[in-house]
């Protein structure tokens, strides 16, 4: 619980110093209580400089730029919000069950075991960006990357990103995929191998842009905390609400990179409401918190919660005109 507890308080942009001050203060007074709190790895006071989160923009440049593996990587740590030591010991069957149904959102289940402290399990949801990168990954991978690579049986056990240098499918480690991400940045031209690392943008930086971008769109806190992985007072009261209503929770606020390809009715409505004030996807969210009973917010029922908004919108615009 300590460990997550830090853990949160990094993802909230704390620097080491103070993070390292709450930590003495919690183990000293367990330690005047004769229990002893050893963490599994150690703090540093060492000042470092802030990450900020990416834009939609600079992910879908690093895309541009990306394999197909390191699309599934970037896609999976913005749209997943993983940290990098639960996404290296990611395998096939923590999100099998979805993927081979066809449902998008794709709940991905996180055990205890591969979370930061192992203190519970969670489950987080990605996109269809990301489920789409990650079903060419796996069908390249059952055929035959290369010489070196041979057709791959993908089975329960199989490591959802890949050590490329590994005849036997290991999965990449943490190391290996800090490396990859700083790699792509500078590819893209995201940061400069030779600059200042002010405000740079890292692998820790993806989940900020998860965070932010779900908060924006409206998604209570309580529920981002939780598919983030952190173990906080309301986790249970977030759990018993069930797969299918936060699958829903999530779906509503659209969470995404690239956004919408076409011009569709859905978002020529959003446009509208936008122009006059209101955030389209944070109705959504909103319409998914009042009715839990959906299994999921089709096409069809977005198109009428954003049509019934459209209308109060507008009639409540035309009766401040009135009054004018």
């Amino acid at each position: 619980m300590l460990e997550d507890f830090l853990g949160m308080l990094q993802d909230q942009g704390l620097s080491p110093n103070p993070i390292a001050n709450y930590a003495k203060a919690i183990r000293t007074f367990y330690r005047i209580h004769r229990i002893t709190i050893q963490l599994s790895y150690p703090l540093t006071r060492k000042v470092v400089y802030s990450d900020r989160a990416p834009t939609p923009e600079e992910i879908a440049k690093i895309l541009e730029v990306a394999n197909i593996r390191e699309k599934v990587v970037i896609s999976l740590l913005a749209l997943g919000g993983f940290r990098e030591g639960t996404l290296v010991r990611l395998k096939y069957k923590h999100l099998s069950q979805d993927l081979e149904k066809g449902i998008t959102p794709v709940q991905v289940m996180v055990p205890a075991e591969i979370t930061k402290g192992k203190y519970a399990e969670y489950w987080t949801f990605i996109g269809a960006e990301a489920v789409e990168y990650l079903k060419l990954y796996l069908e390249a991978r059952r055929e035959g990357l290369t010489n070196n690579h041979p057709p791959e049986k993908i089975g329960p056990e199989t490591p959802i990103i890949k050590h490329t240098k590994s005849f036997e499918p290991k999965p990449i480690t943490e190391k290996q995929l800090r490396v990859m991400v700083h790699n792509l940045l500078i590819k893209a031209g995201i940061i400069n191998k030779n600059q200042k690392p002010l405000s740079q943008v890292r692998t820790h930086s993806f989940r900020k842009f998860f965070r932010t971008q779900l908060i924006s769109r409206g998604v209570p806190v309580d529920y981002v905390e939780f598919w983030m992985g952190h173990k906080t007072s309301t986790y249970m009261d977030v759990k018993s609400k069930g797969v299918e209503f936060q699958r829903n929770l999530y779906a509503a606020a659209n969470l995404s990179i690239k956004g919408s390809t076409k011009v569709n009715k859905i978002e020529i409505l959003k446009t509208i409401i936008r122009s006059l004030g209101m955030n389209p996807e944070k109705v959504l969210v909103r319409e998914s918190l009042i009715e839990p009973h959906r299994t999921l917010i089709t096409q069809e029922d977005q198109i009428k919660i954003l049509n019934k908004t459209l209308k109060e919108l507008l009639r409540k615009e035309l009766l401040e005109g009135e009054k004018v």
